[in-house]
């Protein structure tokens, strides 16, 4: 039992040392899961534990975005480990958003290839609806990006009067709008169309530009702009 013990340590210190030397494209995912879960996990072994996340999610990619509920699933995985997980993909999605500040956008081109870029990972495989907001000044630079609705299976609302403040608040010139659909099926919605085109509206009134909206589905993207639906 001892002897066990040390191998585990041993195992553990390898792991860390592999990636502190030769950095995390030496690991392969159940290594760099394994190395994640032994975070809130300081005894025992938790290779099965690994091996079975990705089996079950395919990738590192999809452990880290996976929901509670869905890690729950796997047997021996407890709460430190679902918090751990959790908290490290909320860190990387904030990362990644303050990463876009002072970007420039200037059209929908731009805006496909910073949402493939970014919110592909942040939203692609989401259980839930959300829907963000980016801010762009006079320059056409990334002000703010805003979580506007965090929602559910079905769908997150959109409220044009958020918007609408989030826009005067922030001395907004242009915006883009960006929200997932779990489902995977990346076409609008009738309401989807309805409620862009009220917001449109809205903000032609206070000289508000909106240069897209997007919807990421999985790998998929649908740009209104490129459809000509804004």
């Amino acid at each position: 039992m001892e002897d066990r013990e040390k191998y585990r340590k041993g195992h553990r210190k390898r792991l860390r040392d592999k990636f502190l030397q030769q950095g995390i494209d030496s690991l392969s995912d159940v290594e760099v899961v394994e190395l994640l879960l032994t975070m809130g996990q300081p005894r025992g072994d938790v290779k099965i534990q690994s091996r079975q996340l990705i089996r079950k999610f395919k990738n590192l990619y999809g452990v880290l975005t996976a929901s509670g509920d869905q890690l729950r699933t796997i047997e021996g995985i407890g709460p430190n480990n679902i918090f751990g997980i959790s908290f490290v993909s909320a860190c990387y999605k904030k990362a990644m958003s303050q990463s876009l500040r002072k970007s420039k956008i200037s059209n929908y081109i731009e805006a496909k290839q910073l949402v493939e870029k970014t919110f592909n990972v942040i939203l692609g495989n989401l259980k839930d609806e959300q829907i963000y907001l980016i801010l762009l000044n006079n320059g056409n630079k990334v002000e703010q990006v805003k979580l506007l609705s965090d929602g559910t299976v079905g769908r997150a609302e959109l409220y044009p009067r958020k918007v609408l403040e989030q826009a005067i608040n922030h001395k907004a010139a242009s915006i883009i709008l960006i929200h997932n659909h779990p489902s995977g099926i990346e076409e609008p919605s009738d309401q989807d169309i309805i409620i862009t085109k009220r917001l449109k509206e809205a903000l032609e009134n206070i000289d508000v530009y909106i240069l897209d909206h997007i919807i990421v589905a999985r790998n998929k993207i649908f740009s209104f702009r490129e459809n000509q639906l804004i």
